[in-house]
């Protein structure tokens, strides 16, 4: 957007708008290709699935994994929720 064009949209809007050259994409003028994006998401729904399967496969879910839990007779969860903790900090 040319400078002149932007003054022009801050004046009609009342200037609730800045001219400050930032892309439309980014808060700090960054701007992300299609590509880039899709990239992003395809890792998201990768990342996703993953936990979900290790959620499914674990058992957590199920009511007498949560029953036995809060009763303090079944560790599934915690050693889950140790082994999310554990992940992030081994990896610093």
């Amino acid at each position: 957007m040319s400078s002149a064009v932007a003054r022009a949209k801050g004046a009609s809007d009342g200037g609730a708008s800045e001219s400050t050259g930032a892309t439309q994409a980014g808060t700090k003028g960054e701007s992300h290709t299609a590509a880039q994006l899709v990239s992003k998401l395809a890792v998201a729904a990768v990342c996703g699935a993953i936990f979900g399967t290790a959620i499914h496969k674990s058992g957590v879910f199920s009511v007498e994994v949560l029953r036995d839990q809060f009763n303090f007779t079944n560790e599934t969860m915690l050693k889950v929720w140790l082994l999310g903790i554990a992940v992030p900090v081994a990896r610093r």
